[in-house]
């Protein structure tokens, strides 16, 4: 039985602790991702105007934005092992387009944590299919056949 009438005493965190010694690392990496993000939304938008008519209007770059951040929730996840995560999200790039890459990687993702090797390695080689056309250096593309190779 929880006893409500006991008080706690709590201490009030700081700022400049995020910098001190046991989670400098983590908020250095934190920080890092956010300016890496953030230089990358400002790249895009300041190409937005010519970019958007190159690939065929708004509702193609609303298509294209919102596979990319799925995809990216899903890797991050997946590399922290939060699994439900990368299961909605997946389910999400599906609803999307479900013939898009990484769409494709991510459900080989989910397979491959299952335990199905098989349908993994399928889903990566459909990635490495569709992808055929990017360049040689496409770490997407690169991801799918390292992860072919490993389950062989």
């Amino acid at each position: 039985m929880v006893n409500l009438t006991e008080q706690q005493e709590s201490t009030t965190g700081h700022w400049r602790e995020l910098w001190s010694s046991p989670y400098s690392r983590t908020t250095a990496v934190v920080a890092g991702g956010v300016v890496l993000y953030s230089t990358n939304e400002f790249l895009t938008i300041s190409m937005l105007p010519s970019t958007i008519n190159e690939i065929g209007g708004e509702r193609i770059y609303a298509w294209v934005t919102t596979l990319f951040t799925l995809e990216t929730v899903i890797r991050t996840a997946a590399d922290v092992g939060a699994w439900p995560v990368v299961q909605d999200f997946a389910e999400q790039m599906r609803a999307v387009d479900a013939t898009y890459p990484g769409t494709r990687f991510a459900l080989g993702l989910l397979a491959e944590h299952a335990g199905d090797r098989s349908t993994a390695a399928a889903r990566y080689q459909e990635a490495v299919a569709g992808w055929a056309d990017a360049d040689a250096d496409f770490p997407g593309r690169i991801a799918a056949r390292d992860r072919i190779a490993a389950l062989k």
